[in-house]
């Protein structure tokens, strides 16, 4: 019995992913990668963004009311990331750049996953090297692990050979995620994805 449900449960994702995909006028369509995650958003139902509290990197307390209204390109990292955080970051700067004007309706945000060392001056001072619409958001670990978890991005601290417990790695989650203006999370990008390919991407969902 479990697994003819299991069954069943992986042919109506694929019915659903099927529909979304092949479905609808050509000229509308999207890319692929923007259907996968509502086809199956369509199945198990919308994921919310829930309660949230931070501070930001002017110091201002912030929550999930804050970004009502708005859609969030939110990644998760730190400033001491030597390569795929300062490359997500571009990423976005250049697919905000690609988008013009479209661009207003979205913004970009950093979580730290590192708040020892990210204060938000460091954070102010690091996303000056980015698109200026950038907010870096820090807090307590308790306040970073519970957004996390909400987007379901992990992170783990991780020690250097050289045991100095200043000098350590972070690995984390490298995933973008998009949010819409009613906080539901619409889709998410890999760190493989271009520039061109994301803005194109945000293009068709703004324009829904």
């Amino acid at each position: 019995m479990k697994r003819v449900a299991y069954i069943f449960g992986i042919g109506v994702v694929v019915i659903a992913i099927g529909v979304l995909v092949l479905g609808g006028d050509d000229k509308k369509r999207s890319p692929i990668w923007d259907y996968m995650p509502r086809a199956i958003s369509a199945v198990f139902g919308p994921k919310p963004v829930k309660e949230f509290a931070m501070i930001d990197h002017n110091m201002q307390s912030v929550t999930h009311e804050t970004y009502t209204g708005k859609y969030l390109l939110t990644f998760f990292g730190y400033t001491y990331c030597p390569d795929v955080c300062p490359t997500g970051l571009s990423d976005i700067s250049q697919a905000l750049d690609i988008l013009g004007p479209n661009a207003e309706k979205i913004i970009p945000v950093f979580v730290t996953v590192d708040p020892n060392r990210d204060t938000p001056e460091i954070l102010k001072e690091y996303l000056e090297n980015f698109h200026p619409k950038f907010v870096g958001l820090t807090g307590t670990k308790a306040q970073i692990d519970t957004l996390a978890k909400i987007y379901k991005a992990r992170y783990v601290k991780m020690k250097t050979e050289d045991d100095d417990p200043g000098t350590y790695y972070m690995g984390h989650t490298s995933t973008i995620f998009l949010t819409g203006p009613d906080q539901q999370l619409i889709t998410s990008y890999n760190r493989d994805v271009k520039p061109e390919a994301m803005a194109l991407s945000l293009k068709s969902i703004l324009l829904r």
